[in-house]
């Protein structure tokens, strides 16, 4: 299976976009932090997974440094 990222302008439509996911079920709208990058991952209908993230200002975090939050 392929992971495609849609890169996101701004942390508020970030926020939209992850509300929709989480109304239509496609995701449980965790937020993935790796410092430069913050994402929420989802799957459509026919399984095919995604993730929708935004590049931020901040130092890089490798995969153990990652922080999980519910909230942007």
């Amino acid at each position: 299976p392929a992971l495609e990222a849609i890169k996101e302008a701004s942390s508020d439509t970030l926020r939209e976009v992850r509300q929709r996911l989480i109304d239509r079920g496609a995701s449980d709208g965790t937020v993935t932090d790796f410092g430069v990058l913050r994402s929420v991952s989802f799957h459509d209908p026919d399984g095919f997974a995604g993730e929708v993230a935004l590049w931020c200002d901040a130092p890089p975090r490798n995969y153990d440094e990652r922080t999980l939050s519910s909230t942007l």
